[in-house]
Order: C-alpha cells, then structure tokens, then sequence
C-alpha cells in the first residue's frame, strides 16, 4: 500500500513538473524572444526632456567620436544613442524642429538628473530659437539609427552638417 502512495505521489510531481515546463515553454518564453524593446533595430524612438548647448569653450575640441567639435555644424551629444544617429529635435513651445547628427556623449549625469536629455551645437540651438533661454523641452525622433562606436575620420562630411 505504501509503495502504491509512493508512486502516486511521484507520479503527481513529475505530472506538475511537466505541466509547469509546458507552461514555460508555450507561454513565457515566446514572449520574451518576442520582447524586442532593447534593439536599436526599431524603426523610431521618440524622446521628451530639456535640451541645453554647448559652451562655446568646446569649439575645436574633440568629441568622444573623435571629430572635432564646431558650433557652426548641426550636431548634438546623447548619452546613449548610436553615433552617426540622425536625430529630429523639435521645440515643443514654439515647434521649430532642427535635424542632428549624434557625434559626442553628454550631457552630464548632473544635467541629466535635472532632465536634460540632450545637449545641442549652438547653430541647432539657434534654429530652434533657444538660445536666450539656454534650455528648452524638446522631443528627439531618431530617424536614422547610426553604426559608429567611434572613429569616423575628420573629413567624413556626412558628420558636418552646416546651415544652408
């Protein structure tokens, strides 16, 4: 009798078990290789925070790509985003919209506690009409994910983008 119970019993654990695998396997785990929310392979991620400016000090300096930073030039430091990412800021307050181009890291840990998620050339923040104010709530599209870590050679044009 004993050895009958005994059977039973293994035999429900091992019927649980099974059942939990099948659990996993047909509903936990197709949604996380379904979970696609850490690829910069989507086609848009869209941004709202503070931008701010470069200081003019930085003008000539090198940026952490390794191109040498010029304020006449449409470009702009992410923290995070791929560089050679386009990027479309636009001004939520007066909707001017200017397109970037990721070349440097920034801003600092300090100014992004205080919301700040990106941190503009002085020409795109003249486009954008901010430069009396010295920051202003944008919202950032990327509307083309770039490929570079680092090391895009100085005269690579396409990192150059001046007003025309």
């Amino acid at each position: 009798m004993k050895k009958q119970k005994f059977k039973s019993a293994i035999l429900f654990l091992m019927t649980g078990f099974i059942a939990s695998q099948l659990f996993l396997l047909i509903v936990l785990i197709p949604n996380v290789l379904a979970d696609t929310t850490n690829l910069p392979a989507s086609p848009k991620k869209i941004q709202v925070g503070k931008a701010s400016f470069y200081c003019h000090s930085f003008h000539g300096k090198r940026t952490s790509l390794g191109t040498r930073y010029d304020r006449n030039h449409w470009v702009a430091a992410h923290p995070s985003l791929p560089f050679g990412t386009l990027v479309r800021v636009t001004h939520l307050s007066n909707h001017r919209q200017v397109e970037v181009h990721i070349v440097d890291r920034g801003p600092s840990r300090i100014q992004c506690k205080k919301g700040v998620i990106i941190d503009l050339s002085r020409a795109a923040a003249e486009k954008l009409g901010m430069i009396r104010q010295g920051k202003a709530r944008v919202r950032l599209e990327v509307l083309k994910w770039g490929r570079f870590k680092k090391g895009v050679p100085e005269d690579n044009e396409e990192y150059a983008v001046t007003q025309s």
